[in-house]
C-alpha cells in the first residue's frame, strides 16, 4: 500500500507532465501538502520516542492563580480603630450585615470624639446605614444603641441630594416604629426618656 506521502508525490509527478493553466498552482499545492505530511510524520515519530522514554506524555499545567485572602475582621477592625480610620472600620462592619459586629465596633470607639470633629469623620452614607442597623432589635444593647442613634440623628443631613426624601423615609419609618414599641415595653426611667426624645427628634426631621 502507498503511504499518503507517496501518493501525493505520485500525483505531483503526474501533474508535472501535463500542460494546463492550472497545472502549476495544483503542483505547488501538492508539494506544500507533501511537506506538511512529512513534518507531521516526523512529529509523530518523535512523540512515539518520547512515550517510550518517559512512559507518558507530560501535559502542560497551568499555574494556579491564588485569590487574595479575605481580610479577617477580628484583626482588621481593631487595626482600623487604632489608626482612627473610622469610615473604613464602620464600612467593613456594616457590609458584613451582622448587627452584633456593628454593636461591638460602637463599643470600641470614642463616640464623643467622632461626633465632635469638624468636618465629621464619617460620611452621610455611613450615618444613614448606622441609623438603619442600630434601629433594629432595640431591646438588646439598648443603652448603647440609643446613645449612638441620638448622636447619629443629630448629624444627619436631611437635605442630602444623594439619598432623597423617599429613601430617608424608608430608613426612618422603621426606626420610628421600633422606638414606639420600645417605649411601650420598658419601665419608666432614663431609657424610656431617651426613647421619647428620639421619637420627638424624628418628628422634627
Amino acid at each position: 500500500h502507498q503511504t499518503l506521502q507517496e501518493g501525493m508525490q505520485h500525483h505531483a509527478s503526474t501533474l508535472a507532465t501535463i500542460t494546463h493553466p492550472l497545472t502549476y498552482p495544483l503542483t505547488s499545492a501538492l508539494n506544500d501538502a507533501t511537506s506538511l505530511v512529512t513534518w507531521l510524520e516526523r512529529q509523530r515519530g518523535q512523540l512515539t520516542m518520547d512515550r517510550q522514554v518517559s512512559g507518558s506524555i507530560v501535559e502542560p499545567t497551568l499555574a494556579k492563580i491564588e485569590e487574595p485572602a479575605a481580610l479577617d475582621p477580628s484583626v482588621e477592625l481593631p487595626r482600623l480603630v487604632e489608626a482612627e480610620k473610622y469610615e473604613e472600620a464602620f464600612n467593613m462592619a456594616l457590609t458584613m450585615s451582622h448587627l452584633s459586629t456593628v454593636v461591638w465596633l460602637c463599643n470600641q470607639v470614642d463616640r464623643a470624639k467622632i461626633f465632635s470633629t469638624t468636618p465629621l469623620g464619617i460620611s452621610q452614607a455611613l450615618l444613614w446605614s448606622l441609623t438603619q442597623q442600630l434601629g433594629c432589635e432595640l431591646e438588646k444593647d439598648t443603652t448603647l444603641k440609643l446613645e449612638w442613634l441620638q448622636s447619629v440623628m443629630m448629624a444627619l443631613d436631611m437635605e442630602d441630594p444623594l439619598l432623597g426624601p423617599e429613601n430617608m423615609r424608608l430608613i426612618l419609618q422603621p426606626l420610628y416604629t421600633n422606638l414606639n414599641s420600645l417605649v411601650s415595653i420598658i419601665p419608666n426611667g432614663p431609657l424610656k426618656n431617651m426613647s421619647r426624645l428620639l421619637i420627638h427628634l424624628l418628628n422634627s426631621l
